[in-house]
């Protein structure tokens, strides 16, 4: 959730100053390579409309020619221009399946898979607002880590629970060997960030084994990570979350839907059971 993104910032001056692995070894010799792991609401979102069979309102694209950003963009946050927004980020749930797709005539994808600069700022503007994990990498860059190279970024759909992203995690599996051996076979260190601590502990006990992960992973970093859920997703099921916005700019209730069908607010529900 984007609210968790301020147990974030809280946390970024206390990274400057710890021993975490990553911490630099000179000004110009990084530690071990990282891979960011973003949380819910932590990656953008591009979409194309390949022809809606209806819309919510006269004014929503049936439409359009290449993708443009879905999130984060805040202009969609305007008056009746949020509607046709929220009906282009809902998921529609198969329950044959047990899965989920777009809405009909939607096609949404992630940019910038191993790039930094689609989480470090979620609009692509780089509105204040947006701001996720630049503060961080930038920080890194300073101790001598490259974007890109030694620091990268796996983003993901975050509306979906780990279980609708076999793909994801098979790219993700490939992008942290890469990493490896672009770094001269060091080990990796995960920093992940809310929800994508226990997507990350899917992926470890269902993509990879012990010896994979002694020979590709130094360490794992959790920052405010939602091992036993969320509270915050039983407030955004009874009433929406507009991640604390002005309530009529942003009202909860006009968001409540688009996050209900969102199979990742199913997955974060609080519970007992370690989230695997």
């Amino acid at each position: 959730m984007l609210g968790n993104l301020l147990l974030l910032f809280l946390c970024l001056s206390q990274i400057a100053q710890s021993s975490i692995p990553f911490r630099r070894k000179s000004n110009k010799s990084p530690g071990n390579p990282v891979v960011l792991i973003p949380g819910d609401a932590g990656s953008q979102l591009e979409a194309n409309l390949t022809g809606k069979p209806e819309v919510v309102h006269y004014i929503c694209s049936k439409l359009t020619l290449d993708y443009f950003d879905l999130w984060l963009n805040l202009e969609s946050f305007s008056p009746v221009a949020i509607d046709c927004w929220v009906d282009n980020m809902k998921l529609v749930y198969n329950t044959t399946s047990g899965l989920s797709s777009n809405m009909p005539g939607v096609d949404i994808r992630v940019p910038g898979f191993s790039a930094t600069e689609t989480i470090e700022w979620l609009d692509p503007s780089n509105a204040s607002t947006g701001s996720y994990f630049f503060t961080l990498v930038d920080m890194m860059a300073q101790w001598g880590y490259k974007r890109g190279k030694s620091v990268v970024a796996a983003p993901y759909d975050w509306r979906k629970s780990p279980v609708e992203n076999d793909g994801y995690f098979v790219l993700l599996k490939s992008l942290i060997e890469l990493t490896y051996r672009y770094n001269q076979n060091q080990k990796v260190i995960i920093l992940a960030h809310s929800m994508g601590n226990p997507a990350m502990l899917y992926f470890y006990k269902n993509y990879v084994d012990q010896a994979w992960k002694d020979k590709y992973i130094q360490s794992h970093v959790s920052l405010a990570a939602a091992w036993g859920g969320s509270m915050q997703i039983i407030r955004l099921y009874v009433s929406g979350y507009n991640m604390n916005y002005y309530r009529i700019i942003l009202p909860p209730s006009s968001l409540r839907s688009m996050q209900r069908s969102f199979t990742s607010s199913a997955f974060l529900f609080p519970s007992k059971v370690s989230k695997t």
